[in-house]
């Protein structure tokens, strides 16, 4: 079965989000997970990302942490997503040094 799906995690993670993700990537459909909390201190970003590190890894998954590639690193994350409000690309690519996957986000409407 392909793996197509891009999936993007609730801002807010509760204690039975854990065992949804362990569902949804049961299915082999999803190809990555991004992590994508806003307005979480940097420990409880780490604390869940680790958690969902596990989940991922078990589905071979590849995580994706949204707008903190410092975070990114230190999960040890497949990649980094930046908006242009974020670390600049070249800044991200020298923090990663380039051991991962970068999405950069460039929208001008």
């Amino acid at each position: 079965m392909k793996r197509f799906i891009y999936l993007i995690s609730p801002n807010k993670i509760n204690a039975t989000f854990y065992s949804a993700l362990e569902n949804v990537l049961a299915s082999k459909r999803v190809s990555y997970f991004q992590l994508r909390l806003k307005n979480y201190p940097k420990n409880k970003i780490l604390k869940i990302g680790k958690l969902i590190k596990d989940i991922t890894n078990r589905h071979k998954v590849k995580l994706i942490i949204n707008d903190n590639p410092y975070i990114a690193k230190e999960i040890g994350a497949a990649g980094c997503h930046i908006g242009q409000s974020d670390t600049s690309f070249r800044k991200t690519n020298k923090i990663l040094k380039c051991f991962m996957t970068l999405f950069y986000q460039n929208l001008k409407y």
